[in-house]
């Protein structure tokens, strides 16, 4: 008997210890993590850039507005100073789309289910063309890439002409369906990127007009989500590479030439920073998204984006945008010079996906 209570009060005790022993481990434990989280969180480590493509070459500014001589910059940010930027970014993989059996196929599905004939007119190349004989579209789309352009006759359409669209929502919901009919997912273009303008058939052009009542047709921009936090701009602000034209007949044009971005596929790169770039903005090594009115650019803001052009690209990469008034911005190339091929210039001519 004296035995067992031995062993009891052994047991007891040895539970008692182990109890002390998981307890103190489980507390060391917590304190460790604490403390490394804590240390994380004030000195975070050093992002390090790896610039696993090696030199990038230059962005195309072709589609964008050089800017002009003898302009008054003038840093107007709520703290009167340039901002504190990241210093490496990540620059992605754009996808070269290659020729493969089924292509035209696969064009000619895209094309009667956006209600043109299942049969193409013509093709040359790797393009092929479709009619919509009741609406008067022609689709032309390019079977590797699946970009696509949709023309029409509008400027000389009398039912165009004599007529305006309903109203904001409506031309909206009809070009997100368009673009849905093309296989385009509506989550990667969110409503708050989409953009409208108000257009008047004048002659031989269009121009902007103050209200739908007076307008003929409304231009539906498209603006791609953010990458990776970063929002994506484009270096023509009345020419996205996602728009749709439409009036009070339906979809009158439209025009698709997205990058394949990869966003499984980058790498960091080092930035050369906001007080650089905004030297070689005064140096005229930039572009601007509109036309500038007068001498004066005022900088409300400054940013970092990434700029999708619709010319051929290899690589995603970012750009400091200089915000201004009514909006204008000027865009200038992000990465550090060190890290651009030199034997290119950013304003040299690339060959258009359409």
């Amino acid at each position: 008997m004296a035995n067992l209570t031995a062993t009891a009060q052994f047991s007891r005790k040895a539970f008692v210890v182990i109890m002390i022993v998981l307890g103190i481990s489980l507390a060391g434990f917590l304190a460790y993590t604490f403390s490394a989280s804590l240390r994380d969180s004030l000195f975070p480590p050093p992002v390090v850039a790896i610039a696993a493509f090696g030199k990038l070459p230059p962005v195309s500014f072709i589609e964008g507005i050089t800017p002009p001589r003898d302009v008054n910059y003038t840093i107007e940010t709520i703290s009167g100073n340039l901002p504190s930027l990241p210093s490496i970014v990540e620059v992605f993989g754009i996808e070269k789309s290659l020729p493969s059996f089924g292509d035209l196929d696969q064009a000619k599905r895209l094309a009667q289910t956006a209600g043109f004939s299942d049969q193409p007119v013509g093709t040359y190349g790797s393009k092929a063309t479709f009619v919509n004989a009741n609406a008067g579209t022609t689709l032309t789309i390019d079977t590797t890439t699946k970009n696509f352009n949709v023309t029409s006759d509008y400027l000389n359409n009398q039912k165009v002409l004599s007529g305006h669209p309903k109203t904001e929502d409506e031309a909206i919901l009809a070009a997100k369906k368009y673009i849905n009919s093309f296989g385009l997912v509506e989550q990667d273009f969110p409503a708050a990127n989409t953009t409208t303008f108000n257009l008047k058939v004048d002659g031989n052009r269009l121009s902007d007009v103050p209200s739908i009542t007076a307008s003929n047709l409304i231009q539906v921009n498209f603006g791609r989500a953010d990458v990776n936090k970063v929002p994506v701009v484009y270096p023509n602000f009345k020419n996205p590479n996602l728009w749709v034209l439409v009036s009070v007949n339906g979809v009158a044009a439209a025009k698709d030439s997205l990058q394949n971005i990869q966003k499984h596929k980058f790498s960091t790169y080092p930035l050369k920073g906001v007080q650089k770039a905004f030297e070689d903005l005064k140096a005229g090594k930039g572009f601007y998204n509109k036309a500038l009115t007068g001498s004066d650019f005022p900088i409300r803001s400054v940013y970092l984006a990434y700029l999708e052009t619709g010319v051929s690209q290899t690589y995603l990469e970012p750009v400091y945008v200089f915000k201004s008034d009514e909006d204008l911005f000027a865009g200038v190339n992000a990465i550090d010079d060190s890290w651009i091929v030199t034997s290119q210039t950013p304003n040299t001519t690339n060959s258009s996906k359409f």
